[in-house]
């Protein structure tokens, strides 16, 4: 998904490999004010771009949005990113609990 705002993603596993430019991740490129719940990704993440911006194996951004449960597993590689397992970015209020 490219954006999850004020939305809930729950009880989901992803594997496979991702391959974009830039703003890459697993499951979400952002997460504004939305919750992640029990969560896994398995494989491969790859960024190809040049532009610095966020790779990550849950989600690029968050954005005052919580991540609880998460699980990766994953080979994440790219070129100038801003690299996270789980998040890429995070911005204002937050929580993770694993």
């Amino acid at each position: 998904a490219q954006t999850v705002k004020g939305g809930t993603i729950e009880n989901i596993k992803v594997t496979g490999s991702v391959i974009g430019a830039n703003e890459v991740a697993g499951i979400v490129n952002k997460l504004d004010e939305g919750k992640m719940t029990n969560i896994a990704y398995i494989g491969k993440i790859h960024a190809t771009g040049n532009k610095g911006w966020n790779l990550a194996g849950i989600a690029g951004d968050v954005w005052r949005g919580n991540i609880e449960k998460a699980y990766v597993d994953a080979e994440i590689t790219g070129n100038r990113s801003r690299t996270g397992g789980i998040a890429g970015l995070i911005v204002r209020k937050y929580y993770f609990r694993y």
